[in-house]
């Protein structure tokens, strides 16, 4: 079973949500501290939401994944498989928010091209994750290694 620290880990890694550096657990919205660190995201385990401090306010901050669908992940592939499979689940919820906002915004709008910028960054991460994930699993890396029979004997 992975646990927060692991799947909190793997959000700061995958920028999930944008902006944080730290993320800190606490058991209820009263436990929040009066004075938040910058840049802190607090999951209030109560009502399992994402929480930060802006403009002298708390703020509910939207992730892409559930905690249990990235724990679930983890638990399945490892966490370097994980992040390539979220990232890819990533790319799959944006898509789907991009063909709304164009409906509903029309396609210059700046939901429009804030997620199309969100998608791309996640699509290069994916591809250089792919590569990471393949050296991991034992698929050929492009590596060439010459070898020599050896001379047993004095003979060939």
């Amino acid at each position: 079973m992975a646990t927060n620290a692991q799947i909190f880990e793997m959000r700061l890694s995958l920028k999930d949500p944008l902006g944080f550096i730290s993320v800190v657990e606490v058991a209820d919205a009263a436990s929040r501290p009066e004075s938040p660190a910058a840049q802190t995201l607090y999951f209030v385990a109560d009502v399992s939401e994402y929480h930060s401090f802006e403009n002298g306010d708390w703020v509910r901050q939207d992730v892409e994944m559930s905690n249990e669908r990235m724990g679930t992940f983890i638990d399945l592939y490892g966490e370097t498989k994980a992040r390539y499979h979220i990232v890819k689940e990533f790319v799959r919820s944006l898509g789907q928010k991009l063909y709304l906002a164009q409906h509903n915004n029309g396609s210059e709008s700046y939901v429009y091209q804030n997620l199309t910028t969100m998608r791309n960054f996640y699509e290069a991460m994916l591809d250089s994750l792919k590569e990471d994930v393949l050296e991991e699993s034992g698929h050929s890396t492009g590596r060439y290694v010459k070898t020599k029979r050896q001379v047993v004997g004095g003979m060939l």
